[in-house]
């Protein structure tokens, strides 16, 4: 066997152990199967990070908002 050919085959395996931990790690139960579970575990990820970059921008907004009134108080205070 090449080198090349091993190396892919430890890849695949690496993957098939990282998805058995993700399965056995998951929230989720069991009865789902692997792949629902492996679905749900996505989805809960793409929610959490939807939510996270959604607040973030939330914050960004209020955050330039509030420093425009700081900057337009302390320009009407002469400062």
């Amino acid at each position: 066997m090449k080198s090349h050919d091993k190396t892919f085959i430890q890849a695949m395996q690496n993957i098939a152990k990282e998805q058995k931990v993700l399965m056995e790690t998951s929230p989720f139960p069991q009865w789902f199967g692997p792949v629902n579970a492996l679905v749900l575990n996505h989805a809960l990820v793409t929610i959490v990070a939807l939510s996270l970059g959604v607040s973030m921008v939330i914050f960004v907004l209020y955050f330039r908002f509030f420093f425009a009134l700081a900057v337009g108080m302390a320009g009407g205070l002469g400062l």
